[in-house]
């Protein structure tokens, strides 16, 4: 549940950087055209948040980021910036030619409404002005690597730095990657370093690596090892599955891949999707204390329960009840591994943010013994001044 977690820590630490704030962002009011004709007129780019009604994050950066003052004095001086519903009035159009696919879409466009960069997600301060700093330099902007990866001039260092500003900007990677793919080596394929880019640039089950690393697993096993890609294909199927159920979708496509491929997992993917909607869209604890206890008595590895925990403790203090059980799996962990210290510990840090028990945090987080995340770290910084602020 990766995608979960990093939402939410994004999420966190806007809502914690929501402090002093000043003249932010001004927004234009009036349509794109005029917007255009104005960016014309004072020789600027145009900056767009595509934003919908429901977006959680685009509601935390209107509320959070673009008020703040250092915000609005970049961005107010170098850009015509505007604010479009992508799916009200012109905003169904724009968000169609532009081919929005989520939300915050970050768009930036120059005066003839040609896009030149663009990012997606909810953003702290500074990445949000780097962001339109890139924007600003016509090396480093989307469109002039677009252009260079469409010219073949690209070297392979250039290629993999341009799928990871993709992905970060929510472009669409699976040109790119494959076209990677296809100039490797039958060595060169079959080697970590291609299953580490399979696994962090193959976003959707559908996609031809993805089936490509399914059909030659086995090449894979000696390399990687056979139980790390056989979970990392389950977890794709699994986390696929539950994002199609928390927005309200049938997940049976993902149900077909799999059997199609010849897994056996699919009544485990169901039984876990049902357990989760419990916790994560339901938060009723003790129908998910019910399903989990049934699905880990099932399915009993050690890998499947941290993985349970990892998820659970992301809402135990939220969520009442739940508290009791995910002290239960800790100990109960602990005393299989004492090893897995770390990542309890991670995991348990973040559930007391979520709850907002700051000190609590903090004690985890001190616990942990190997080098910090930089999103955790991130995290500790912005609570430790969110405290001191509270102090004064």
């Amino acid at each position: 549940m990766k995608f979960f977690k990093k939402i939410s820590i994004i999420l966190f630490i806007l809502f914690l950087s929501s402090t002093l704030i000043g003249q932010g962002i001004e927004f234009f009011h009036g349509s794109f055209d005029e917007a255009l004709e104005k960016a014309k007129v004072e020789n600027k780019l145009i900056f767009v948040d595509f934003y919908t009604s429901w977006c959680g994050p685009c509601k935390q950066m209107t509320k959070d980021i673009f008020p703040l003052e250092e915000v609005g004095n970049f961005y107010n001086e170098h850009f015509v910036c505007c604010k479009v519903d992508a799916e009200k009035g012109e905003g169904i159009a724009l968000a169609k030619k532009y081919g929005i696919r989520g939300y915050p879409t970050f768009l930036f466009a120059d005066a003839n409404g040609n896009s030149v960069h663009r990012g997606i997600g909810g953003k702290r301060v500074e990445k949000f002005i780097e962001l339109g700093k890139i924007a600003l330099d016509p090396s480093k902007r989307l469109n002039a690597k677009k252009e260079k990866f469409e010219s073949g001039k690209m070297s392979r260092e250039e290629v993999l730095e341009y799928l990871n500003t993709l992905l970060s900007a929510g472009g669409n990677v699976t040109k790119v990657l494959n076209h990677h793919l296809s100039s490797l080596s039958e060595e060169e394929t079959y080697s970590e370093e291609t299953f580490k880019l399979i696994k962090n640039y193959a976003i959707r089950f559908e996609e031809e690596a993805f089936q490509f690393l399914i059909t030659n697993r086995e090449k894979y096993y000696p390399i990687v090892g056979k139980k790390k890609i056989e979970y990392f294909i389950y977890s794709k199927y699994r986390d696929a599955a539950f994002k199609l159920k928390s927005r309200g979708k049938s997940y049976e496509n993902v149900m077909t891949n799999v059997s199609k491929n010849g897994f056996d997992y699919t009544e485990r993917i169901g039984e876990y999707v049902e357990m989760m909607s419990c916790l994560i869209l339901k938060k009723n604890a003790e129908q998910f204390i019910e399903k989990s206890k049934a699905y880990l008595q099932k399915h009993s590895s050690i890998d499947t329960k941290l993985n349970t925990f990892k998820v659970a403790a992301m809402f135990f203090i939220m969520v009442k009840g739940l508290d009791e059980y995910v002290l239960q799996l800790k100990d109960e962990l602990l005393a299989a591994d004492k090893n897995l210290e770390d990542d309890i510990y991670d995991s348990m840090g973040y559930g007391y943010l979520f709850g907002e028990k700051y000190e609590e945090a903090l004690n985890c987080f001190n616990k942990i013994k190997v080098p910090l995340s930089n999103h955790t770290k991130k995290v500790i910084e912005t609570i430790k001044k969110k405290m001191k602020h509270t102090q004064k």
